[in-house]
């Protein structure tokens, strides 16, 4: 042993040089890697600190062994290294640090991996916002490490570019749009295994300007996507909207609201066609051309559908309607025949699949359409030279329009669905007086009287007797004659009783019996009788020699009876009969006025104009005709009174206004400037 001791000696001293080589190399590179930095993984960073320790803690195993062979060899020891003991604690230290983040550290990354096609955005900035809680909760003493810095500073940066990532997940981004953003982001992977640790990884959100680019691109084609889609989806599942008529076929109803829709899609796509984004996918262009395609078709056919439809309604209630029609026009009738098969086998095929876009399936449709509507126009221009040959026949018939002649002549065999048109034909008369006649074999009614819209009854002087062999025009004649001869004679009587009503107006006995005049004939036949009866009574006493005498006794006559009506219009009076009075009252006044003019001029002829310049009324009870024994004269125009059924209507005051609007209307009569009127 004591030979030995040298030798070992010897080899102790070596190995402490050695160890303490070591110590210090080991020492170094501790110092210079170390994981302090937040550039690697919680893993990476814990194996190296276990590498360390390991090799640290050996290092300071084999400096004991060494202090105590020394001790044994009685060597000196000399001062023991402590840098070993410090560096285990800063290893102790750093391995909390990494334990600590490992975890918020593994969660972001479970978080990088997600998919990308299938991550919520929601979900991915709660996991954000919980990993920053989580870190901000360690204890100071692990905050200051860079390790736990980096890691929150890479949190925070993800949830401040959130908004980005929010915004790129969107429908408007589609495949096309990826292989944009992928190659812009340099990542050459699939969309499908895309994760959005990959998107943050290779720098998206430092990509904002171009994203943004890319993203604006994908929502202009996606608006032109979704107005395509719309077009499809509206069009492909578009119902027409069907009504039976007639219990016989279903028409369609609800035009305007279907052209609305085709204008509206018609332009949508013409207006496409402008926007970059629709000149740069070819799926687009496909699309939209076939689509404008086949609305512009429908909107043709259905604007030729609507006419033909309408066409067909006007002239199915006409044809179908009246027998009369089909008498007068075989032809026609005949060639609509054709034309209701048609149309209504048309409506019952369009009927069974109700949709709009079947309308361009029916092989033909434009051309059928077409045909149709021309022989339904050359059907109503025939039936117009019908109209216009019954116009021909019977005046009235010209203040009526087409649908309401061809009713009226529709409705021959009943008369009272004539009645309501009377209005339009014949100015005053409402509709006609009735009476029975159920035992008279073919008579269908029988007219008695008139009946304004003012409620005043006429009694016709012959009934109209309408059979079921006459045609409407004809009973409208016997009306429109009988009309003129009953006006003619109530004028005849009216204008014989009133001489002797007027000369007795100072009396009681005479106001009665003028009261009683008055009442007795209707308001038309009242007025003109007492027009006739002033104006040729200043007539004569324009004659005399000493015309003012006859003159005052004029006026004295107007006077005396303006005292009765004024005396009367205060009771209480039927409705009627006031308007009849004070219609009477206006006439006199205006009467009244004017004979105070010609006292006051001093007027004695009865060929001077200021006389001349006034209507007058001339009745002649000896005239071959009955409806001739009136003539009405202003100036040098006369002509004979049409006794055209007025009514009792409404009169306003007559001022000298209107006597000269008088001269005027009678002076381009008399030059043939216009056509016969009534006055």
């Amino acid at each position: 042993m004591q030979e030995q001791v040298p030798l070992l000696q010897s080899r102790i001293v070596a190995e402490d040089k050695a160890n303490s080589q070591r110590v210090s190399d080991l020492v170094t590179d501790w110092e210079q890697n170390k994981p302090l930095m937040g550039n690697q993984s919680p893993d990476q960073a814990i194996e190296t600190l276990t590498k360390f320790e390991f090799n640290m803690k050996k290092a300071q195993l084999d400096q004991t062994n060494l202090i105590k062979a020394k001790d044994a060899l009685d060597l000196d020891v000399g001062v023991t290294s402590t840098e070993i003991s410090g560096c285990l604690d800063e290893v102790s230290d750093l391995t909390e640090v990494w334990e600590a983040i490992a975890k918020p550290y593994n969660s972001l990354l479970d978080l990088k991996d997600t998919l990308w096609a299938t991550a919520v955005m929601r979900k991915v900035r709660k996991t954000l916002d919980d990993l920053l809680i989580e870190l901000r909760s360690l204890p100071n003493r692990i905050r200051q490490y860079d390790a736990y810095t980096a890691l929150y500073d890479k949190i925070k940066s993800f949830l401040s570019g959130h908004s980005t990532l929010s915004d790129m997940k969107t429908d408007a981004l589609k495949e096309r749009h990826w292989k944009t953003i992928l190659q812009r982001l340099n990542v050459h992977v699939s969309f499908s295994e895309l994760t959005v640790g990959m998107l943050w990884d290779n720098g998206i959100l430092d990509r904002k300007k171009d994203m943004a680019e890319i993203l604006s691109v994908a929502q202009g084609e996606m608006a032109i996507e979704i107005f395509l889609n719309e077009v499809r989806d509206r069009w492909m599942k578009e119902e027409l909207n069907l009504v039976l008529y007639q219990n016989r076929v279903r028409l369609i109803k609800g035009w305007d609201d279907l052209f609305t829709a085709l204008d509206d899609h018609t332009g949508g796509l013409v207006l496409m066609r402008s926007s970059p984004y629709y000149r740069a996918v070819r799926e687009f262009q496909e699309d939209g051309n076939l689509w404008e395609d086949r609305l512009t078709k429908l909107r043709t056919a259905f604007d030729a559908w609507i006419d033909v439809q309408r066409r067909w309604v006007y002239l199915e209630g006409i044809f179908f309607g009246s027998a009369d029609i089909k008498a007068q026009l075989p032809a026609e009738w005949s060639r609509f025949k054709n034309v209701d098969g048609e149309f209504i086998t048309l409506m019952r095929r369009i009927s069974n699949r109700p949709y709009a876009m079947e309308a361009l399936n029916i092989e033909n449709l434009q051309r059928t359409l077409e045909r149709l509507a021309n022989l339904m126009t050359v059907i109503q221009k025939a039936l117009g030279a019908y109209l216009e040959k019954q116009r021909s026949d019977l005046s009235r018939f010209y203040f009526l329009g087409d649908d309401d002649l061809l009713e009226i002549i529709g409705n021959a065999s009943e008369p009272g669905k004539v009645l309501p048109h009377l209005g339009k034909m014949f100015a005053s008369i409402a509709t006609l007086g009735t009476i029975p006649c159920e035992e008279e074999e073919g008579v269908l009614t029988k007219f008695d009287s008139m009946i304004s819209k003012d409620g005043e009854k006429v009694q016709l002087d012959t009934p109209i007797t309408v059979t079921n062999k006459m045609n409407v025009k004809d009973w409208l004649k016997q009306l429109e004659g009988g009309m003129h001869t009953t006006l003619a004679k109530l004028l005849d009587t009216a204008v014989t009783e009133v001489q002797s009503a007027q000369s007795s107006t100072s009396s009681p006995e005479g106001k009665t019996e003028f009261v009683s005049w008055a009442g007795k004939f209707p308001a038309q036949v009242m007025i003109l009788a007492t027009l006739v009866n002033w104006s040729m009574g200043m007539d004569a006493a324009l004659r005399k020699d000493n015309s003012k005498p006859e003159l005052e006794s004029v006026l004295s006559a107007i006077n005396g009876k303006l005292e009765v009506m004024a005396e009367t219009v205060l009771q209480d009076l039927p409705t009627e009969s006031r308007k009849k009075f004070e219609q009477l009252i206006t006439e006199l006044v205006h009467q009244r006025d004017v004979t105070r003019s010609m006292i006051d001029d001093g007027v004695e002829d009865v060929n001077d104009f200021r006389w001349l310049y006034h209507l007058r009324y001339d009745f002649n009870p000896n005239a071959e005709k009955l409806t001739e024994k009136l003539r009405i004269s202003l100036s040098n125009a006369s002509f004979h009174y049409g006794f055209e059924y007025l009514g009792i209507g409404e009169r306003l005051v007559q001022t000298p206004l209107t006597d000269r609007c008088y001269l005027t209307l009678t002076q381009a009569l008399h030059f043939r400037m216009g056509k016969y009127i009534n006055y």
